[in-house]
């Protein structure tokens, strides 16, 4: 795999990137911050993602989402919440409540529904009913 010559979007330092996204050296510092993160947590089991960065010092939110979100701390049985993205309800997996989920879901059904019927409309108005393709044989006595 080439790598890309860019710059670190953490501390701005150019490095080749080969897919870890930040500089070795950021990296070395997100995993000592992963492993604070993951012993205060684990002093801390139900701790929210803003008790967790404000526990840990020079971890950012980010992060910590992002560690939830691979399942860092679901082996450990430890339950940690973040606000569902559409109104804000404590969640544990995911970005939406299943209350959100649900709307979502039928949102997007009933909008598919209405862009089929519209296709359908407008299919039906510019082929005016008895004009279209024939078979050979029909109106043909047998």
């Amino acid at each position: 795999m080439a790598g890309k010559l860019k710059n670190c979007p953490e501390c701005g330092k150019l490095f080749m990137d080969m897919g870890s996204r930040i500089c070795r050296d950021c990296l070395e510092k997100e995993d000592e911050l992963m492993l604070k993160v993951a012993s205060f947590v684990r002093d801390h089991p139900h701790s929210t993602i803003k008790d967790i960065v404000d526990g840990v010092e020079g971890v950012k939110e980010r992060l910590v989402r992002r560690m939830i979100k691979e399942g860092r701390f679901v082996q450990d049985g430890i339950d940690i919440s973040y606000p569902c993205e559409k109104c804000g309800k404590p969640i544990h997996r995911g970005r939406f409540c299943e209350k959100c989920d649900a709307e979502i879901k039928k949102d997007v059904m009933k909008a598919q529904k209405n862009a089929v019927e519209r296709a359908v409309k407008a299919v039906a108005e510019k082929r005016p009913m008895g004009t279209g393709f024939r078979s050979k044989d029909m109106g043909q006595k047998l």
